[in-house]
């Protein structure tokens, strides 16, 4: 029976001074642990500061963050998936991604294909790797169409819809508001590599 290995790394006081903020580390109890069976736990345990913040880890390091915060970029999230599913199920993006799958099915050649794709900056991967994985148009529509490649075989296809465009645009724009790490309050309270 196997049991775990349950340590408490990091405790000091919360900001209002009633409760602890934890980090436990939890991991198999054996001698051949590895990094990825290693498990971090942050805790509040003041329920007025848990109310407020959240301790989250970037970068091998936890610190707290605001869950006002947290919770206005999930919201900013949900929409960007929203507007992407939406944008996904319109006829007019079915059919360019049907005429698309058209287009590289007219390939006489994987080679034809590759050269296509490069040439458009839809595939950046080496030849032999994409002789290695490449099924059918089809499929690799189904492993590579995201918002990005949607404008690069609009353009492909030479096809002129500024209104999807813009959508597309505008939709990059909510995504690189979410990308932006989102700022401790204060200094990282631990940093997993001085265990």
């Amino acid at each position: 029976m196997s049991t775990t290995d349950r340590i408490i790394v990091f405790e000091d006081e919360c900001k209002c001074g009633e409760g602890k903020f934890i980090i436990e580390r939890s991991e198999p109890d054996h001698a051949w642990v590895r990094p990825s069976q290693r498990k971090w736990n942050p805790k509040i345990s003041c329920s007025n500061c848990n109310k407020k913040y959240q301790i989250i880890e970037r970068n091998n390091r936890f610190g707290i963050v605001l869950k006002e915060e947290l919770k206005e970029r999930q919201g900013i999230k949900d929409e960007i998936k929203n507007n992407t599913d939406k944008l996904f199920d319109r006829e007019d993006v079915k059919n360019i991604i049907n005429k698309f799958i058209c287009k590289l099915s007219n390939f006489k050649n994987k080679i034809d294909i590759y050269r296509y794709l490069q040439k458009h900056h839809l595939y950046t991967n080496s030849k032999s790797t994409f002789y290695k994985t490449w099924e059918s148009p089809k499929k690799w529509i189904e492993h590579n169409v995201f918002l990005l490649t949607l404008k690069k075989i609009i353009k492909a296809l030479n096809i002129s819809n500024d209104e999807l465009i813009q959508e597309i645009e505008d939709i990059e724009k909510m995504k690189a508001t979410t990308s932006k790490s989102l700022c401790f309050i204060g200094e990282p309270i631990y940093n997993k590599n001085t265990y």
